[in-house]
């Protein structure tokens, strides 16, 4: 997790969320961006613990988060509750009560938040009058709506990664059908490590053991706006694209050949066990 008050070279996204909460025109030389701070979280970091203090309020820029609350067995994760998504706002409830956190947040994919303090929400609230109503409104709405958002993982499902487990005739026959059943729903982008440049990618390709530039990174995220779905398609031989992609998704859709061994396979493994990020909702398909 890092955490940065540079928020006025921050990306467009940043300055669209705070003008979309508080309904006003922000630049980059605005003031609002000199009591905000921009924070970035890892897949499978958590944002915040239930019973945590809850002293600050958070903005979803990108990515994505779930919210758990604790088991009775003292387990993190003993319930799930509903998934956040851009757009959306966490901690209001604490900041305007005071009380602990009521759930924990977790990333499931890499995120970008924006974080506004207590001491910063007050100031900001003596300038504009309104926040405090609009934040006690998106309590009580949050609230209300809290029973139709639970269970909502597929909520703004964007990113979508299709890693086949078998490299077989059939699994590859799904992942091209599939690509083009979401091209039928929406605008759909599909990506392989070997294929960015032809999609207008800031690079050519990514091949095992390349560093990812962070240029890519924003490029991706561009896409994720003006598209549909964003299908990352991944293979055995390219674990860095793998990481990575994963470690952008929503979903992550593995595609196995009933024929083919059970048994996981080793790159998998290391897959699985290095990517902190691949715990976003999976789906298996076995064919």
């Amino acid at each position: 997790m890092t955490d940065s008050k540079d928020c006025g070279s921050a990306d467009r996204r940043v300055l669209r969320t705070l003008e979309q909460y508080f309904g006003t025109e922000i630049h980059e030389e605005h003031p609002l961006l000199e009591q905000v701070e921009t924070r970035h979280l890892a897949g499978g970091d958590w944002l915040m613990h239930q019973g945590d203090s809850g002293n600050s309020l958070y903005f979803l820029v990108r990515g994505r988060l779930q919210a758990w609350a604790r088991g009775a067995d003292g387990r993190e994760k003993g319930r799930f509750l509903n998934e956040i998504v851009p757009g959306d706002s966490v901690g209001e409830l604490s900041l305007l009560t005071g009380a602990p956190r009521t759930v924990g947040i977790q990333a499931i994919r890499d995120s970008l938040l924006i974080r506004i303090d207590r001491e910063a929400f007050d100031s900001l609230a003596q300038e504009h009058p309104t926040l405090a109503l609009k934040l006690a409104s998106n309590v009580a709405a949050l609230l209300q709506s809290s029973n139709a958002r639970a269970k909502s993982s597929t909520r703004n499902l964007k990113a979508i990664c299709l890693l086949p487990l078998d490299e077989t005739p059939r699994t590859a026959e799904f992942c091209s059908e599939l690509a083009s059943q979401l091209a039928e729903v929406g605008n759909t982008l599909s990506l392989s490590a070997d294929s960015l440049g032809e999609s207008g990618a800031p690079i050519h390709s990514v091949g095992d053991g390349e560093e990812i530039p962070g240029g890519l990174v924003n490029w991706l995220h561009d896409q994720e706006d003006a598209r549909r779905f964003v299908l990352y398609r991944c293979s055995a031989d390219n674990a860095t694209w793998s990481r990575f992609v994963l470690r952008q998704s929503d979903m992550v859709v593995f595609v196995g050949d009933a024929s083919q061994s059970p048994d996981p396979r080793r790159w998998e493994l290391e897959l699985d066990e290095s990517s902190g990020a691949a715990i976003a909702r999976r789906l298996l398909v076995l064919l």
